[in-house]
C-alpha cells in the first residue's frame, strides 16, 4: 500500500518529510486529502504499535504502552526519543532508566511488555481480533466516538430542559426557553435555512453577523451591553465556547434564582429583537433587566399567597342567590380577597 502510486503522489504533495498521522492538512487541500485527514482520528483510536527493535516508536507520542494513549511525565530536556533508548545493551529494557524516567507504577509496566529486538516494529489494528485493519471495525470506532459525545451532550440538553420546566417562571418564557435549547428561534440564520431570509441576513441590532441564537441572546454587541450590566456577565462571556444547554445548567448550579432571572433577561432581549425587527420602538439595553426583573417579581407576588380566595369556608354556608326585584337587572360577579392583606 506504501508503494502504490496514490499514496507516492500524496507522500510527494503533503507529507515527503513525515508519516501520514503526522501529517498537516497543507496550503488548499485536495477534496481526497481533506477526506483522508478527517478519518486519522479514528485510525489513531484503532492502531497501535508492537515493539520490535524500537527504533520507529516514540516514547512520548505513540500508542505502544497498553491503557496509555500516550505518555506524560517527560522530564525536562529529556534526551530520549524512541523506544530502543529504553534500552540496554542486550537489548532487553534499562531498568534504572525506566525508573528514572517514570513513576514506579508505569516503570513497572514498561518493564513487563514484551520486545523482540529481531523484528522490527509494527502497527497492528488493536480494533480487530487478527490484528488488521477492516472498514466494519474502524465504523464500529466511529459510531462509538459520536455516540459518547451526543451522550454527553443530550446530558447538558436533558438537564437544561428539566431545570427550564421547574423554573419559577411565567408559562411562555418556559416555552421560549424551550424554544432556545431546540434552536427553534426565528432568528436570520433559522429562517435562512428553511428559505424564509428576510432581505438583509446581518443582525437586527449590531449588523455585524448573520444572526444565530447564540448571537441575537448573548454576543449581539447590544446583548453585551445588557449583560454587562449584571452579576450574570461572567457566565455569560463563556457562551462562545460552550452551548446555551450548558450556560443553563451553570446558572441553576448557582442557586438564589440565577437561573430563572437569566431566563427573563434572555427572553426580555429577544422581545426587544422582534420590536426593533418589526419597526416598532427601539429599547435601550439598561431597560431589559429592569423590566425583566418587575416582570418576575409581578409573578412572584401573584403566585406568592395560597390564601387568596374569594370567600372563606365558613363563610360559604351564610352565603346564597337570591333573584332580583321585578324590573331590575341582576349581574353576578365574582373576585378574590386576601385574608392577609385584604388586596384583591
Amino acid at each position: 500500500m506504501e508503494e502504490s502510486l496514490p499514496t507516492r503522489i500524496l507522500k510527494a504533495r503533503y507529507y515527503p518529510r513525515v508519516s501520514f498521522l503526522d501529517a498537516k492538512i497543507g496550503y488548499q487541500p485536495s477534496f481526497v486529502w481533506r477526506s483522508l485527514c478527517s478519518a486519522r482520528d479514528i485510525i489513531q483510536k484503532g492502531q497501535r504499535w508492537n515493539v520490535g527493535n524500537g527504533m520507529k516508536v516514540r516514547i512520548w507520542e505513540d500508542y505502544w504502552l497498553e491503557g496509555f494513549r500516550t505518555l506524560d511525565y517527560r522530564p525536562q530536556n529529556c534526551e530520549y526519543n524512541v523506544i530502543n533508548d529504553l534500552l540496554d545493551g542486550a537489548g532487553a529494557w534499562n531498568h534504572s532508566l525506566l525508573l528514572q524516567l517514570f513513576p514506579q507504577q508505569i516503570a513497572t509496566k514498561i518493564a513487563s511488555t514484551h520486545i523482540n529486538t529481531l523484528e522490527h516494529d509494527s502497527l497492528y489494528w488493536e480494533a480487530s481480533s487478527n490484528g488488521v485493519f477492516t472498514c466494519k471495525s474502524a465504523y464500529w470506532i466511529a459510531t462509538e466516538t459520536i455516540k459518547c459525545f451526543q451522550e454527553s451532550s443530550l446530558t447538558h440538553e436533558r438537564k437544561a430542559l428539566k431545570y427550564v420546566w421547574l423554573a419559577n417562571i411565567p408559562g411562555k418564557v418556559k416555552i421560549f426557553a424551550w424554544r432556545v435549547c431546540m434552536n427553534l428561534l426565528p432568528t436570520i440564520s433559522n429562517l435562512t435555512t428553511k428559505g424564509l431570509a428576510p432581505g438583509s441576513l446581518n443582525c437586527v441590532h449590531c449588523s455585524a453577523l448573520i444572526e444565530d441564537t447564540k448571537h441575537a441572546l448573548f454576543l449581539c454587541s447590544w446583548a453585551r451591553d445588557v449583560w454587562s450590566s449584571m452579576s450574570l456577565v461572567d457566565l455569560t462571556d463563556l457562551v462562545a465556547e460552550i452551548s446555551i444547554e450548558v450556560l443553563l445548567t451553570t446558572a441553576k448550579d448557582r442557586g438564589q434564582g440565577t437561573l430563572e432571572l437569566m431566563l427573563m433577561v434572555m427572553w426580555r432581549i429577544w422581545c426587544a429583537r422582534n420590536s426593533k425587527a418589526h419597526g416598532g420602538e427601539e429599547i435601550e439595553p439598561n431597560k431589559i433587566k429592569e423590566s425583566a426583573c418587575v416582570i418576575l417579581e409581578d409573578f412572584f407576588r401573584a403566585n406568592a399567597d395560597p390564601e387568596a380566595h374569594s370567600i372563606t369556608s365558613n363563610d360559604a354556608s351564610h352565603v346564597h342567590w337570591s333573584p332580583p326585584p321585578n324590573g331590575v337587572i341582576k349581574i353576578n360577579a365574582d373576585g378574590g380577597i386576601s385574608s392577609r392583606n385584604s388586596v384583591a
